[in-house]
């Protein structure tokens, strides 16, 4: 169970200090339900300040394992064409990484106003 809000409370003894605050868990059918910090729906995981630093984190990773094995299967010596590997890169690769960057994503550029 993931809950999303932005009350903070303070930090008893730390004067200018907050933390989020504190979510009880729910009972359901005899079922202790805890909430938890962060919670992964469709392939994307979300945190409860809809940050999605962890998402970035673990679409890095995604990204790093298959570059890696994309260079390991493209060895000069012994591996496939490097146009072969490009190609594989692109088809399979980036796509992996890049799942659902529209939601967790930020746009490196705002678009323009129009005229």
């Amino acid at each position: 169970m993931l809950v999303l809000t932005h009350r903070w409370e303070p930090i008893p003894g730390q004067p200018h200090r907050t933390r989020p605050i504190h979510r009880l868990d729910v009972i359901i059918a005899r079922q202790c339900v805890c909430p938890s910090s962060s919670v992964k729906h469709i392939g994307i995981i979300l945190d409860q300040k809809l940050r999605f630093t962890e998402h970035s984190q673990y679409a890095l990773g995604k990204g790093q394992y298959w570059a890696t094995q994309c260079q390991r299967l493209a060895q000069p010596s012994k591996g496939m064409p490097a146009r072969f590997a490009w190609q594989l890169y692109i088809s399979i690769a980036i796509p992996r990484m890049l799942y659902a960057v529209d939601v967790w994503g930020i746009p490196s550029a705002l678009p323009s106003s129009p005229p």
